[in-house]
C-alpha cells in the first residue's frame, strides 16, 4: 500500500542530488574560469597586501600562483625571496634570488640579498662572493661592507673584515650600524667588554633595537649576569617578538630549573621560525628537566635534523637515551658531541657512565680519567672512577688488557703496604 509514496521520495531525493551535483560542477567551473581570467598582476597585487598586513604565508602563496602564471615575473619572485628570509626559509630565498639574478645579473640588491640569505645559512663563502659582487655593482653603499666585514670575520679574514670596517665608516660615519657590527665581531671574536660597550652605545642612540638588546642579554647571560640578560630578552620581545630572544629567555629558564617556561617560550620562537634548531633542543632540554626522555629524544631529533654541527644537542639526546635505559645509543651520541667539541667535560663524563650501564667498565674509566683531568675537582667523576677501579681490580685477570689502562690502574691502586 505504501510502496509508491516511498518511491516517490526515493526518485525525488535522486533527483535533488543529480541537480546539486549539476550546480557544483558549474560553480567550479565558474571559479575555474573567474581565476583563468584573473591576472598575474591581479595575484601580485593582492600578494604585496598580505604581505604589507604580514600574513606572509598567504603573500607567498598568492606570490607563488602570479609565478606560475607568468614565470618571468621578478616581482614576485624577488618578493618570495624577501618573506623566505623572514620566516627562516634561507635556501629557498637564495634559490628566488638566483632566478631574480638569472633574469638580470646587474641587479646589486639580488646578490645582496641572496648574500644575506647564505650568511643567514652559514654559507659564509657564498655569502662573501655575493658580497663581492654587490660592491662591484654598488661601490657607494655603506651597509654592503658592513655586512662582508662580518662574512670576512666568520671566515678568519680578520684584516679583510677591517678593511671593510674602514670603508663603510668614510662612506657613512653615522651609520648606527657601523657600532652594531663592531659589536658582533667584538663578541664573535670573546671581546665581551668591547662588545658591551659598542652594544649600549647602539642601545643609546636607538633604545628599540631589538638585535642590540638580545646580542647584549647573550653576552650577560654567558657572563653569568642572568638577571640583566632576563631584562634585556623581555625588552627586545616587548619591542618585537622575535625567535631569537625567545629562544634565548627559554635558555634563561632552563638555567633557573623552569622547565615549563622555557618550553612555553621556546614553542612561541619555533612559531616564528620552524627551522630555529637552538628552540628545538631547548624543548628537549625543558623535557629532560621534567623526566620526559622520549618527547625530548624527539625535539632533539628535530634539532639535529636542522643542525648537525651542534653538539648540544647530541649530548641532550644522548642524557636522554641514557634515562630512557638506551646506553648504546647514547654513547653513540656522546661520540658525534666529542667530534665537534673534544674538550667539553660533560661529554666525557656522560659517555662514561653510558659505558658503565653497557658494562665497559675499561671505557668508563678513562672517560672519568680524562673528566678529571679536565676538571681535577669533579667529585662526580671521581666518585664513578673509582667504583670503575675497584670493579676492574676485582675482575682484574679479564680486562688487564689495555696499556694504558694497567698504568692508570697501577698509579691509583693502593700499594700493598697499606
Amino acid at each position: 500500500m505504501f510502496d509508491t509514496p516511498t518511491s516517490f521520495n526515493i526518485t525525488s531525493s535522486i533527483m535533488r542530488l543529480f541537480l546539486l551535483l549539476i550546480a557544483s560542477f558549474f560553480i567550479c567551473c565558474s571559479i575555474s574560469l573567474a581565476q583563468a581570467t584573473i591576472s598575474a598582476d591581479d595575484f601580485y597585487q593582492r600578494a604585496i597586501e598580505f604581505h604589507d598586513a604580514g600574513a606572509y604565508e598567504r603573500a607567498i602563496d598568492y606570490y607563488s600562483t602570479a609565478l606560475r602564471k607568468n614565470p618571468s615575473d621578478s616581482k614576485s619572485l624577488y618578493n618570495r625571496g624577501l618573506l623566505y628570509i623572514e620566516l627562516g626559509k634561507y635556501h629557498k630565498a637564495m634559490l628566488d634570488f638566483s632566478g631574480v639574478i638569472a633574469k638580470n645579473n646587474q641587479d646589486a640588491e639580488a646578490y645582496e640579498h641572496r648574500a644575506r640569505a647564505a650568511f643567514l645559512a652559514e654559507y659564509y663563502q657564498n655569502a662573501g662572493e655575493d658580497y663581492s659582487t654587490a660592491i662591484r655593482l654598488n661601490p657607494q653603499q655603506s651597509v654592503l661592507y658592513l655586512n662582508r666585514a662580518m662574512t670576512y670575520h666568520k671566515l678568519g679574514y680578520f684584516a679583510a673584515a677591517q678593511q671593510d670596517l674602514v670603508q663603510a665608516e668614510q662612506l657613512n660615519p653615522s651609520n648606527l650600524n657601523l657600532y652594531l657590527v663592531h659589536a658582533n665581531i667584538a663578541a664573535d671574536s670573546g671581546d665581551f667588554s668591547k662588545a658591551l660597550e659598542y652594544y649600549n652605545k647602539v642601545i643609546e642612540l636607538d633604545p628599540n633595537n631589538v638585535q642590540a638588546l638580545n646580542n647584549r642579554g647573550n653576552i650577560y647571560f654567558t657572563k653569568g649576569i642572568n638577571d640583566v640578560a632576563f631584562r634585556s630578552y623581555n625588552r627586545a620581545i616587548d619591542i618585537q617578538p622575535n625567535t631569537d630572544s625567545y629562544t634565548n629567555r627559554g635558555y634563561y629558564w632552563l638555567e633557573r630549573g623552569d622547565g615549563q617556561r622555557a618550553h612555553s617560550d621556546c614553542m612561541e620562537a619555533i612559531y616564528l621560525n620552524q627551522d630555529n634548531a637552538d628552540a628545538y633542543a631547548c624543548v628537549g632540554f625543558s623535557k629532560l628537566q621534567q623526566g620526559q626522555a622520549d618527547r625530548a629524544i624527539a625535539f632533539f631529533d628535530h634539532a639535529i635534523l636542522l643542525n648537525k654541527e651542534e653538539s648540544e644537542s647530541y649530548i641532550g639526546r644522548g642524557k636522554a637515551y641514557l634515562l630512557s635505559q638506551q646506553a648504546d645509543k647514547a654513547r653513540i651520541d656522546f661520540n658525534h658531541a666529542l667530534a665537534l667539541d673534544d674538550t667539553n667535560v660533560e661529554i666525557f663524563y656522560n659517555r662514561g657512565i653510558a659505558c658503565q650501564q653497557l658494562n665497559d667498565y675499561e671505557g668508563a674509566f678513562a672517560d672519568f680519567q680524562k673528566t678529571l683531568e679536565l676538571e681535577p675537582d669533579h667529585i662526580d667523576a671521581l666518585q664513578q672512577k673509582d667504583r670503575c677501579l675497584s670493579y676492574i681490580l676485582e675482575n682484574g685477570d679479564v680486562l688487564y688488557h689495555k696499556g694504558e689502562l694497567i698504568q692508570a690502574i697501577q698509579k691509583d691502586a693502593p700499594s700493598k703496604e697499606q
